[in-house]
């Protein structure tokens, strides 16, 4: 049995993406509570907040996550699905997931 989140954990609340491939579903992760001020946010709170999380779609556990703003007070997260695409490097495919953040940035981040 898994142990719960604490209350105000963050959330996804922009759609999930799925590799089929891989196996593997990316949640785009929304802030925790409260914004502007988190001297009271917890290491678990924290762990997942404006991150992309890769879970395995069968068995539900955490392939990998990336945060994008560490201990964010200004609500800078995921707004938007992750994309799935391959790209080139140095001549090979490589399957990437593109995930854009309220920050301006897009971040490029391998699939697997």
């Amino acid at each position: 049995m898994s142990t719960p989140l604490p209350s105000n954990s963050p959330n996804s609340w922009a759609p999930a993406a799925y590799d089929a491939k891989l196996d593997l579903v990316y949640l785009p992760m929304g802030v925790t509570t409260p914004d502007i001020w988190g001297g009271n946010r917890t290491p678990e709170q924290e762990r997942y907040a404006s991150s992309v999380l890769a879970l395995n779609a069968t068995t539900g556990k955490l392939a990998w996550s990336y945060q994008t703003v560490h201990h964010d007070l200004w609500d800078m997260d995921l707004p938007s699905q992750p994309t799935l695409a391959d790209i080139t490097v140095n001549g090979q495919t490589v399957p990437v997931i593109y995930a854009p953040a309220k920050t301006g940035n897009i971040f490029v981040l391998g699939s697997s």
